[in-house]
């Protein structure tokens, strides 16, 4: 959920979250970094404010589903979730993704080159009608108490000068 929002991205950017991450080996599990407190303060409240300004939609997941299968791929018009592309609206090459909790985005693209001309926010959009039919919603209530989490990180980053130390990524030696 984090990776879609531009704040989300600042904030994993402040904390250092791939800083000690290997393709080959994964992450170092006992590896820490330090980061200026200020800093991850500034972008976890901006990070904060923003799920708190979209609360609303950020508290389901999403699916869809197209009314009609015509020309597209089978089972589209069951609903799903993840990633398709390949529909037609009015003349751009569209895709759906709904692969992060709490969104789910059309992307319209000029066939020629692929550019992006524009991005549709399906949670709260009206119908798109596209060559394989009109696109479904459906929303299922989930929660992910992060800003409860964020609210608390906020309050000790409150109290912290200077540096502070993060570790990424903690194993608990009993389940592993």
């Amino acid at each position: 959920m984090l990776a879609c929002l531009p704040e989300g991205e600042d904030f994993l950017r402040d904390v250092g979250v791939w800083e000690n991450f290997k393709v080959a080996t994964g992450m170092d599990t006992e590896a820490w970094c330090e980061k200026s407190a200020a800093r991850v303060l500034a972008s976890a409240v901006a990070l904060y404010d923003r799920l708190h300004e979209d609360k609303e939609l950020l508290q389901y997941n999403y699916t869809y589903a197209f009314s009609d299968s015509g020309s597209g791929p089978r089972d589209i018009n069951r609903f799903a979730s993840g990633r398709i592309s390949g529909f037609r609206v009015g003349g751009l090459v569209g895709s759906i993704s709904s692969r992060y909790p709490g969104h789910i985005w059309a992307e319209l693209r000029r066939p020629e080159d692929g550019e992006v001309v524009q991005k549709i926010d399906l949670r709260s959009a009206g119908p798109l009608e596209t060559s394989w039919g009109r696109v479904k919603i459906r929303r299922r209530k989930t929660g992910t108490g992060l800003h409860l989490k964020l609210d608390a990180l906020i309050e000790k980053l409150k109290r912290v000068d200077g540096l502070v130390r993060i570790r990424h990524c903690y194993v608990n030696e009993q389940d592993a």
